[in-house]
């Protein structure tokens, strides 16, 4: 009786060990082919310009009827999706949601203002695979012009990379948003200063990708000829002037206000920011409109 229970239990510890070792070879297995499929893609993204594969998630999240319908009011963009891609848009929305504070300073966060600032967040990135930055933790809503302690001025928005948080005036924001075409939309200004600092300080793919076309399109726009038409245009406002950061956003706040007009006067300059965005999927969209509730 012995030897049959210590045979038996000693075949069992055999198989035990057996399934053990397997636990081992196949979680490498995994972790191999995850670490190649993600080297692979980014060297494949290197190459054609953008990501192949698209994120894999067990569950969509889900924005409520009412915040369906605030999109749908804010954001031609959104109106205009088919409806796959808005299920995505709101998946997305909801999940900056979770991810991001929404603080106000004297002044009440409402839906609509959840909604405009994340939407404003997803329009922005939507071409992008990897869309949350990690350069910033929250989003701070002052009612109007703010003054700020570190500059000793007033401000309607700023991006503080020290404090890990963008800020914005609800009024300032509000009219970026219901003016449709002077090209002066504080979200989208502020938030490219986030995806351009995310794109130099991140290693994924899309930073990868976000910052290949950046340096292509600053290399293109530095050339002389280039540069004189880009001045002598009057199309861009001054300020984009000031240094790269400010060029790059007041150039992604032409191509969304005032997209065709773009088009027309610099149709490579509008390629390479639709590349660097991986707005193929979006080029037949117009400006991004809202109207005044």
């Amino acid at each position: 009786m012995y030897f049959v229970i210590f045979g038996f239990y000693g075949h069992m510890g055999g198989i035990l060990i057996a399934l053990f070792f397997l636990l081992i070879v196949l979680t490498f297995a995994i972790l191999f082919f995850y670490f190649f499929v993600n080297i692979l893609d980014y060297f494949i993204a290197e190459l054609i310009g953008h990501p192949l594969r698209f994120p894999i998630r067990w569950k969509t999240k889900k924005v409520s009827l009412h915040q369906s319908s605030l999109l749908h009011h804010y954001f031609s963009f959104y109106r205009r999706l088919p409806p796959k891609r808005k299920i995505e848009f709101e998946h997305r929305v909801a999940h900056f949601l979770e991810v991001y504070e929404i603080n106000g300073r004297d002044f009440t966060v409402t839906e609509d203002v959840r909604m405009l600032v994340s939407g404003t967040y997803v329009m922005l990135t939507f071409g992008f695979r990897d869309y949350l930055a990690d350069v910033f933790e929250r989003i701070i809503i002052y009612p109007e012009v703010y003054y700020s302690n570190i500059t000793d001025q007033y401000h309607k928005g700023e991006f503080n990379p020290a404090m890990r948080a963008v800020v914005f005036s609800w009024a300032d924001l509000l009219e970026g948003h219901s003016v449709d075409n002077d090209n002066l939309n504080l979200g989208i200004h502020e938030f490219t200063h986030v995806l351009h600092r995310n794109a130099h300080q991140e290693r994924t793919t899309t930073a990868s990708v976000f910052k290949r076309h950046y340096n292509n399109l600053m290399q293109f726009v530095k050339h002389p000829h280039i540069q004189r038409q880009i001045v002598e245009s009057n199309y861009f406002r001054d300020y984009a002037f000031t240094n790269e950061y400010e060029f790059l956003a007041v150039v992604i706040e032409h191509y969304y206000e005032t997209p065709l007009e773009f088009r027309s006067h610099f149709p490579n300059l509008f390629r390479k920011v639709s590349r660097m965005l991986n707005h193929a999927h979006t080029l037949q969209l117009p400006e991004n409109r809202i109207q005044r509730r």
